[in-house]
């Protein structure tokens, strides 16, 4: 993917995931930690920590319920570059303030949160 990125002027990018089956999450993380130049400075995790009733592409059946070992896996296998996690807010604030204890963007992404529960997401 690097090398066809670069044909087209990219030389950085963040390598994206969508709500896998966590096996095939950690497959991507160990790839993503094996790239050791700057062409690759992190990834993006979208799900799978997201909502079941707006999931949109994402396949629902890998959904699942925030977990910060399987978030910690993912860290160590990338070689600390999960920068960017997406998920839904009413599935734990607390998970939430884990990530961004760890250095990880939150962003709200398929989510059945109401306006109030979004709110404290981001205080």
């Amino acid at each position: 993917m690097k090398e066809e990125y670069l044909k087209h002027g990219v030389t950085t990018f963040l390598p994206t995931t969508v709500t896998l089956p966590k096996e095939v999450l950690l497959e991507a993380c160990k790839a993503v930690g094996e790239v050791q130049d700057d062409s690759i400075p992190g990834m993006y995790l979208e799900g799978p920590f997201i909502s079941e009733k707006y999931a949109g592409a994402q396949d629902t059946k890998y959904i699942r319920t925030p977990d910060l070992s399987e978030v910690n896996q993912c860290i160590e296998l990338s070689m600390n570059k999960v920068k960017t996690i997406t998920l839904a807010p009413e599935k734990g604030l607390e998970f939430m303030d884990s990530l961004t204890a760890l250095g990880i963007h939150v962003s709200i992404g398929p989510t059945d949160a109401d306006c109030e529960v979004a709110s404290r997401a981001f205080p």
